[in-house]
């Protein structure tokens, strides 16, 4: 048996890759990852989940959240503009629909952004106890 060395990032998208929702039919049929800030697609055209998808999405994000703890990892989801987890009600939406295993990164920037409590603060003491860690950012509004 051959040792092949991955980094955190290919392990997992190789671990997300062989997950099947049904025998022979991909969890996930493909990855698109905001690499920097230079390649952001349009946030109108972002991924949208309907209120029936979140409890499937929920409990594969926990799948994923138990597996890391097996391997002495916290999986802290980081919610961004331009994905399914973007505004506060997503990120409410995504805490309560997967297990505890799964944390919070939560991004004071993106919140604010995405409409959240105009206090980053606010959003920081709402999600305190499932929160891993936060990315604060300051951001100027007009």
């Amino acid at each position: 048996m051959n040792t092949v060395r991955l980094t955190a990032a290919q392990a997992l998208v190789r671990y997300l890759a062989a997950q099947e929702v049904a025998p022979g039919v991909p969890f996930i049929a493909g990855v698109w990852a905001i690499f920097g800030h230079g390649n952001v697609a349009a946030l109108a055209d972002r991924p949208v989940l309907a209120s029936e998808d979140w409890p499937a999405f929920g409990a594969a994000v926990e799948e994923i959240a138990q597996y890391c703890a097996a391997q002495d990892l916290t999986l802290a989801y980081h919610h961004h503009m331009g994905t399914v987890v973007q505004t506060r009600a997503e990120i409410d939406a995504l805490m309560a629909a997967a297990g505890p295993v799964t944390r919070l990164l939560l991004d004071t920037g993106h919140a604010s952004f995405a409409g959240a409590d105009a206090a980053p603060g606010a959003t920081a003491r709402h999600e305190r106890r499932r929160s891993a860690r936060t990315h604060m950012v300051a951001g100027v509004r007009d």
